[in-house]
Parts: structure tokens; C-alpha cells; sequence
């Protein structure tokens, strides 16, 4: 399992999350540092999926509200936290 704070994703929604993106970190977060996208390669245990829109806040626990990041941009403050 693949985990996102206190929220956990099947790990079928997580590995086709990872394909959806290219195996690319779809990290978009201004706050990140990165400029537009991150687009680091993701592989082995350096990336996690999360939601775009937690479930809490009205996001549907689906593939297309899923996105995949490295494990850089996962550890790092979000504009929103």
C-alpha cells in the first residue's frame, strides 16, 4: 500500500497512477520549488500517489484524482499546508 498522510491507496490505483504519468512525478505545487512540474523520474520506493482532491474536500477516489510524486516533493510543504 501506498500511503498519503493518514489516507491509503490500493496498490492498483498507485501502480496505475504511476503508468498514467510516465513514471514522472506530476508534482505542480508552486511551493515546491520546482518551477511548473517537478517530471523527476519516479522508481523503486522513491515516489507516492495522493489525491488532487482529498475525498474529505469532495475529490472522488479515482485514477483521474490521483497523482504520482516523488518522494521529495511528498516530504515537502505544500502552498496549502
Amino acid at each position: 500500500m501506498t500511503q498519503s498522510g493518514s489516507l491509503v491507496y490500493s496498490a492498483i490505483l498507485a501502480a496505475l497512477a504511476k503508468i498514467a504519468a510516465g513514471s514522472r512525478c506530476q508534482c505542480a505545487d508552486p511551493g515546491c520549488g520546482h518551477g511548473a512540474r517537478c517530471n523527476t523520474i519516479v522508481e523503486g520506493d522513491r515516489w507516492r500517489a495522493r489525491y488532487r482532491v482529498p475525498p474529505a474536500d469532495g475529490g472522488a477516489d479515482s485514477l483521474d484524482n490521483c497523482e504520482v510524486v516523488c518522494t521529495a516533493c511528498f516530504e515537502r510543504p505544500t502552498q496549502a499546508s
